[in-house]
């Protein structure tokens, strides 16, 4: 299900956000442990046509395009762009102003996020309290 749309994206970034803004590394790690399962919606066959001998419909499709939720730095928080792998939604990548960039899998979905790091700590620290892999941009 990887390339299905989650329907919960919002619930993740936000989730995701929360980790990001926390300075100690050790709660941000426990607390990537807790981001939102991608919850997915799946495609709906086609229905037969009438007639003695009605073909059926084809199954649903799913793409394998990147979505990018997007939010500017708020306060003390940092900005932070979301990537989920999901053929809808508006924004297909992260803009260039956040510094650290790293891919992680959620419960099975592939993600890719940037962010500016809290001041003391570094990009290779963030992502790997995050168990992620550091990455140039998003989507990867």
């Amino acid at each position: 299900m990887a390339n299905a749309h989650c329907t919960n994206e919002a619930a993740i970034a936000s989730k995701a956000q929360e980790c990001l803004n926390m300075q100690d590394c050790t709660a941000a790690a426990t607390c990537a442990g807790t981001i939102p399962a991608c919850q997915t919606s799946t495609g709906s066959g086609g229905s037969g046509t009438g007639g003695t001998t009605g073909t059926g419909g084809g199954g649903g499709t799913s793409g394998g395009a990147w979505t990018c939720q997007d939010q500017p730095a708020q306060g003390n928080n940092p900005a932070v762009c979301v990537c989920i792998q999901s053929p809808e939604g508006t924004l297909s990548s992260c803009p260039s102003t956040e510094t650290c960039c790293f891919t992680l899998d959620l419960q099975g979905t592939a993600t890719c996020t940037c962010t500016t790091p809290p001041q003391g700590a570094t990009c290779a620290q963030l992502a790997a309290a995050a168990t992620g892999t550091v990455v140039s941009h998003c989507p990867q």
